[in-house]
């Protein structure tokens, strides 16, 4: 047996972005201030929703434009890029050997998802792009962390919903 030891953490959330923020964000909503979510419409119906701040909203888009291999990124990926980038920026990590990834998530890349499907239902004799597989599946956000931080050991993905 081998330990696993967590040395740092990192979120991007409709709390925010830095760490103190979050953190009365958790307090103010079980204090009964504010809880961090919204209200948006969604399939015509006002529906509570958790949206990034501004701030957080324009991290995610300067990572996009960083580089060209992350335009077409499912917005769940970048901020998982995001999150990561955090936690080794936080440690001061700089060698990843014996290092891996391993992400949790309830789906994968959904905002992609749901783009593809929408253009199936309203064309459905057209083609899908091919990119609609690679670009929407769970471990589509582990591997693009170890690719981004430069991690060559194992990357796993795993459904926390299913579990």
């Amino acid at each position: 047996m081998q330990n696993i030891v967590v040395t740092a953490k990192s979120t991007i959330c409709a709390l925010g972005h830095e760490a103190e923020s979050i953190w009365a964000g958790y307090k103010g909503a079980v204090t009964g201030g504010t809880s961090g979510l919204t209200m948006c419409c969604f399939n015509d119906q006002d529906t509570p929703v958790g949206k990034l701040s501004p701030e957080s909203e324009q991290q995610i888009k300067d990572l996009r434009k960083a580089n060209i291999n992350y335009r077409r990124l499912d917005k769940s990926v970048l901020i998982a890029l995001w999150a990561s980038r955090k936690v080794v920026e936080s440690v001061g990590w700089t060698n990843f050997s014996n290092t891996g990834v391993n992400i949790g998530s309830s789906r994968g890349a959904t905002q992609l998802f749901e783009k593809y499907h929408r253009h199936f239902v309203k064309s459905p004799e057209s083609r899908m792009t091919p990119l609609v597989s690679p670009t929407t599946t769970l471990g589509n956000i582990a591997s693009w962390v170890a690719y981004d931080l430069g991690v060559e050991g194992a990357t796993l993905s795993h459904s926390i919903t299913c579990s």
